[in-house]
């Protein structure tokens, strides 16, 4: 069975080594969200790789018929304090649900053969509200049950970070934990 946990801390600075980062990506965004300014801390290779394939994509004429939702880019540590290798970035470029785009990325994931990756709270940002938050968290319940559900075989263990700094996280919480909680709470776990 795959195992899930919430926990508080830098995504990119986990006191263990992960084999990958699961994140959401806009294809004409920016990539400024908390979760892409600490990769970018690291180094820009990631979100290079990605921009240079998605260019070509979106220049391309028959870009719908050859746009993935799921992007790995392979890569290796840079910095001594870094605990990921590869980013699986998730294309936010579709008509799906949040929980089927967070579905396709523990898949992706698990169809990889990775051990253990991380994940921020997906869908969830600094201008969120009560209401989107809460329907984030459904969304991400949704998707680890139906994963659960679809592979309990697994062994893959999923680590969501919720950052630990408030200034890039949800400014309406006193305190990060609450919404670790919360999301541990609609996951049971």
């Amino acid at each position: 069975m795959p195992q899930f946990n919430v926990v508080l801390g830098d995504i990119t600075r986990m006191p263990y080594s992960v084999d990958a980062i699961v994140t959401l990506v806009d294809p004409r965004d920016d990539w400024n969200s908390s979760t892409d300014v600490a990769i970018k801390e690291h180094t820009h290779d990631y979100h290079l790789t990605l921009g240079i394939e998605l260019e070509r994509l979106l220049t391309d004429n028959e870009r719908q018929s050859e746009v993935k939702v799921a992007y790995i880019v392979e890569g290796k540590k840079k910095t001594s304090d870094q605990s990921f290798n590869d980013v699986l970035f998730l294309v936010d470029e579709s008509d799906f649900e949040l929980s089927t785009l967070i579905l396709i990325g523990l898949q992706t994931a698990q169809d990889k053969g990775y051990q253990r990756i991380t994940m921020p709270p997906i869908g969830i940002s600094p201008t969120s509200g009560s209401t989107d938050i809460l329907k984030a968290v459904k969304e991400i319940q949704t998707a680890v049950f139906a994963f659960k559900k679809n592979h309990p075989e697994s062994e893959m263990i999923v680590d969501i970070v919720v950052n630990n700094d408030l200034d890039s996280e949800l400014r309406q919480l006193d305190d990060p934990d609450d919404l670790r909680q919360l999301i541990e709470g609609f996951l049971n776990i």
